[in-house]
């Protein structure tokens, strides 16, 4: 058998389907020098994959290759241009084989159905004298699925009573005579299989039944090959022999079922995933029209109406339709680009030790000084981080920032169970490596965190211009969800700090003083003054914010006040952040009540 061409290519293949006779290069090939041609057709070239293999074939000696399409493919008139031997005939099959001189062997690859290919071999024949004279002739597309189903190239060129019913896109299985849900492709194709009249095998067959001295072989491979010769023509024993182990040869007819079934199942598989991606473009499109309409939603003064009224009916409740609004676009997939999905659950390991990821937090209950590794030490009990996990779950903030981080422990901890768009910690003594915080910073550039974490040291919260810098820098305009103060601890700096921060929270959104009790001890209990005796306690600023709830509407929508913090939810009263102070929104009765100047530090 012939050896493969250089210009063997599958360009034109590229879901290798194994459409092209050039799969059958060699064979086709060895077929042209048994029956001693010289000259050879091509009927459907199209891209000239297997035009590129015939003109190779025909330089070995003087052959003469003609190929004939009424549409080539640009790739074929390349070719054309770049091999002047070829003869390249631009018309339907039935007028260029009613004039171009015939050659010694066609190979006919066209418009695969009854009509056309019956007329090409009609045409063939009336331009011989006898089937002696008769071309070797060579017919793709003999097996499934165009073996015994018409397609059509063009429907309208095919008269309607030859023509059967189209379907445009069926999809095809073997051995189901009607298009299916899912399978094969294709295109323009007769709706059911079978019957008379119908593909290409049906066409050749019924040319054969009329001539009874031809000699046929099928090659049961790559959609089929069928090869017609005359027993007296030239080389007819040599080709016979060639054809002979490939002429219906059952091991191939099973690896050809086989190879279509699959073909058609992963077809089928493909249009699935097609269908599947489709619905999913058209779920993110919904959801971005969605986003656009809450966004629209959270900009108009309607909505903070309703949210004003809603807070006078319900004083008491924590929470705004924009705060839940706010909380559906964020909670969106891919709204928290660094981490996909739900956020880490945290995991209790025993009294003293949990685990978020692959992070183990060490709680107040054991020494807190460094930290390392993948163990961080976290200055809060049990009990308050359990209300952390709880106020996350509903919150889900974006903007946060966290007063005060000693070790760092608790940021990383915090973060981890918000998983927020940025955090912002602030710290009075210095930060990085080789400070009480190297662990930290270690473990947010393990965790690759650097541009959603921001720590920044050297920063005193009783310091209101450079607190207000640092927001703008970090958020814009952007409003703040939450903000947790576990900083100094001193009434002045902790004020001063609220002052500045909770005008910038959004409504809904959360302010948590941490420790607020250290002033005062369990009764019976040392020290009885509590700690820093000549502190003001930030008790003080704990009653301010309860005098402030009912003196100005709307500041202050929910006020909780528990052992070891308090938690104040923002209202949607407008607030002017330059000049806001907590101390000055009670009443004068309150101000009497509270007794010292309030700006005892």
């Amino acid at each position: 058998m012939g050896e493969a061409s250089d210009s063997l290519s599958f360009d034109s293949d590229p879901g290798r389907w194994g459409h092209s006779l050039t799969n059958l290069a060699e064979l086709v090939t060895s077929a042209l020098d048994a029956a001693r041609a010289r000259s050879v057709g091509e009927v459907g070239a199209w891209a000239g994959d297997l035009t590129s293999v015939l003109l190779d074939w025909a330089q070995d000696g003087e052959r003469r290759v003609v190929a004939v399409d009424p549409t080539p493919h640009e790739r074929l008139l390349d070719l054309a241009t770049r091999r002047p031997e070829l003869e390249l005939v631009r018309e339907p099959s039935h007028q260029a084989l009613a004039h171009v001189q015939l050659p010694e062997a066609l190979i006919i690859d066209g418009d695969h159905n009854y009509f056309t290919v019956s007329a090409d071999l009609r045409l063939v024949a009336e331009r011989v004298d006898g089937s002696r004279e008769l071309p070797l002739l060579m017919l793709h597309d003999v097996g499934w699925p165009h073996g015994r189903r018409d397609a059509y190239y063009d429907p309208d060129t095919i008269p309607e009573e030859h023509r059967h019913s189209v379907v445009g896109l069926p999809m095809l299985l073997p051995g189901e005579p009607e298009p299916v849900g899912a399978g094969l492709l294709l295109y323009r194709t007769a709706r059911r299989e079978g019957g008379p009249g119908n593909g290409v095998l049906t066409a050749v067959e019924d040319f054969l039944a009329e001539r009874p001295d031809l000699r046929f072989a099928i090659v049961p491979v790559f959609f089929g090959l069928g090869v017609i010769w005359h027993p007296d023509r030239p080389g007819a024993s040599a080709l016979a022999e060639l054809l002979a182990p490939w002429d219906r040869n059952p091991i191939l007819e099973r690896v050809e079922a086989n190879r279509v079934h699959h073909l058609a199942t992963s077809s089928a598989q493909r249009v699935e995933r097609d269908r599947v991606q489709e619905l999913h473009d058209e779920e993110r499109r919904r959801s971005a029209e969605q986003r656009r309409a809450i966004e629209a939603l959270l900009d108009s003064s309607g909505l903070r109406l309703m949210d004003r009224a809603f807070a006078l009916r319900h004083p008491r409740r924590g929470w705004s339709w924009a705060g839940r609004l706010q909380t559906a676009l964020d909670g969106e997939p891919g709204r928290r680009p660094a981490v996909p999905g739900a956020r880490p659950a945290l995991t209790w390991l025993d009294a003293g030790r949990c685990r978020v990821g692959d992070t183990v937090f060490k709680t107040s209950g054991l020494p807190i000084e460094g930290g390392g590794g993948t163990q961080l030490r976290v200055g809060k009990a049990r009990p308050m981080i359990e209300r952390y996990v709880e106020l996350f779950a509903d919150l889900r903030p974006r903007n946060f920032i966290e007063l005060g981080i000693f070790t760092g422990g608790s940021t990383a901890l915090l973060f981890e169970l918000a998983r927020p768009r940025r955090m912002v910690a602030i710290e009075l003594d210095e930060v990085g490596p080789g400070t009480r915080s190297a662990s930290l910073h270690e473990w947010i550039s393990r965790k690759g965190y650097s541009d959603r974490i921001r720590v920044h040291g050297g920063v005193d919260q009783a310091d209101r211009d450079r607190l207000g810098a640092l927001i703008g820098e970090e958020f814009g305009d952007e409003p703040l969800d939450l903000v947790i103060d576990d900083c100094s601890h001193l009434y002045g700096p902790t004020r001063a700090s609220f002052n500045e921060l909770f005008p910038r929270l959004r409504p809904g959104g959360v302010y948590i003083i941490e420790d607020w009790h250290w002033a005062h001890t369990e009764l019976g209990r040392e020290p009885l003054e509590g700690f820093w005796p000549d502190e003001t306690p930030l008790t003080r600023l704990v009653f301010e914010l309860v005098l402030a709830e009912p003196a100005v509407p709307g500041l202050i929508a929910e006020l909780t006040i528990e052992t070891g913090s308090a938690r104040i939810v923002r209202g949607d009263a407008a607030i002017d952040p330059g000049g806001f102070e907590i101390s000055e929104c009670s009443n004068p009765r309150g101000r009497r009540l509270l007794g010292a100047d309030s700006s005892a530090t």
